[in-house]
Order: structure tokens, then sequence, then C-alpha cells
């Protein structure tokens, strides 16, 4: 039995922990969260807060996501790519 709100949750998880990685956010990372948060079908408003507290979630912690479904890891691996050059500027 698999835990898609998990994987779901996890997914968005990695994406933030992504966008963090430069310590700014842009408009378009946000734009683009925003979008993969409705494909899951997260509520508008959760996304928004998550990723306004992106730097202050102590709960976030830095570890990978990992997936039940083997189709959430391939989308995310895609998803990861995409957002790394989203802002047009590829940070380490």
């Amino acid at each position: 039995m698999t835990n898609d709100y998990l994987d779901r949750s996890n997914y968005v998880k990695g994406l933030l922990l992504l966008i963090g990685k430069d310590k700014k956010i842009t408009d378009t990372e946000r734009d683009f969260l925003h979008k993969i948060g409705k494909t899951l079908d997260f509520n508008k408003k959760f996304i928004e807060r998550a990723i306004d507290e992106l730097f202050e979630n102590k709960y976030l912690g830095n570890k990978p996501p990992v997936f039940s479904q083997k189709h959430y890891a391939e989308a995310f691996l895609r998803d990861a790519i995409k957002v790394g050059f989203v802002d047009n500027d590829l940070s380490s």
C-alpha cells in the first residue's frame, strides 16, 4: 500500500529545499512551485505559506525526499532540473 499524500508532500518539500538553496526565492520560482502545488492538489494558501516560511521552518530539514511510488520520483527529478533553471540562474 502506498501513501499518495506523503509522496505529494515530499515532492513539495524537495522542491522547497532546492528553491531555498541559494537563500533567495524569485518570483519565477514562486510561480513554478504554485503550478506544482496545484497539480499535486495542494491549497494555494498552503503553498504560499510554505514558501513564505521556508527559511524559518526548522522542521523542513535538509534531507532529499524519498518516494514510495516510482512515478513521483521520476517526475520529481524532471521538476528538480526545471526549478534549477527556472530563474535563469543555476546556483550551487
